[in-house]
């Protein structure tokens, strides 16, 4: 017999599920990948034989399957152009490098699960086979099939969506601590707030309060984080950097003269500190003694 090509399969959707040309593909590599042959039978039987021919070569052409037939019987070429057994059915088996085929089946008065192929029959040496729907999908199972899908794709849509939402909640809150810090950064510059202030955790404070709803306080409604913020703007400055008050520029503020003193006589701590208590009294008009309690 001389070579030719058949088609039996196709890819689309039937009510055994839906193949793809990738499927076709797994068929294609997983023919007599195990030493198995498909045979050329009569119907589905529920063994693969007696076989009346055997496969002996697969490809795919687009999205259609493609065999090539070896020892076919003789008898069955006869049968089939009679009209016999006029239409071809296969049977398709899931394994774990994909499907592979398991036979070929010639179907007498039972149309096919496949349609638009060839129509086909034995001339000779040829063969053709013709594949009409033996199991056509009705508009219900059709309209169910599409809604699955669309649940499907509409879930892989929400879970895109809260990702993209906390990707986005992230990024705003990462903004809003760095806007925090730089305002913190300008109230320790102002001196409304020292540097020891600053670090024992105004920035992870005033991030905890909530910037969206509005409270009712004496000033009026107001969010909670900007209220803290309107305060901490109030307050006086606590240190006037590069202003140290002196006795010889306010003859009411005693000052110490520490000049006197050698290096290690004197507690720098302690002396920056009094420094700074005289330039709050400069700055205030308030005791010495209030003063060095607020710095």
């Amino acid at each position: 017999m001389s070579e030719k090509w058949f088609e039996v399969f196709r890819a689309g959707t039937y009510p055994q599920g839906t193949f793809g040309n990738e499927d076709l593909d797994a068929i294609v590599r997983n023919h007599a990948a195990d030493g198995y042959t498909a045979p050329l039978v009569l119907g589905h039987p529920k063994t693969d034989d007696p076989a009346y021919g055997w496969v002996d070569r697969i490809r795919r052409v687009g999205d259609k399957l493609l065999v090539t037939f070896r020892e076919v019987a003789g008898g069955l070429q006869e049968l089939v152009n009679q009209g016999r057994w006029k239409n071809v059915s296969v049977r398709l088996r899931q394994t774990k490098q994909g499907w592979q085929l398991r036979h070929v089946g010639l179907l007498g008065a039972a149309p096919p699960a496949v349609e638009g192929l060839k129509p086909i029959h034995f001339e000779a040496d040829n063969m053709d086979l013709e594949f009409h729907a033996e199991e056509r999908m009705n508009e219900e199972d059709k309209l169910k099939q599409r809604i699955a899908e669309l649940e499907a794709e509409k879930q892989s849509a929400e879970e895109r969506a809260k990702t993209a939402e906390a990707q986005f909640a992230a990024a705003e809150n990462q903004r809003r601590i760095v806007e925090i810090k730089r305002f913190v950064e300008e109230q320790v510059k102002e001196g409304r707030l020292t540097p020891a202030q600053r670090d024992r955790g105004v920035v992870d404070f005033l991030a905890m309060l909530d910037s969206t709803t509005t409270v009712d306080f004496a000033g009026g409604k107001q969010t909670q984080a900007n209220w803290m913020r309107d305060f901490l703007q109030s307050l006086p400055p606590q240190v006037v950097l590069g202003s140290i008050a002196g006795r010889d520029t306010d003859p009411d503020v005693h000052v110490e003269d520490f000049s006197e003193y050698r290096e290690g006589q004197v507690n720098q701590e302690r002396l920056v500190r009094h420094q700074r208590a005289l330039a709050y009294v400069r700055a205030h008009k308030v005791p010495y003694e209030q003063a060095i309690r607020l710095v």
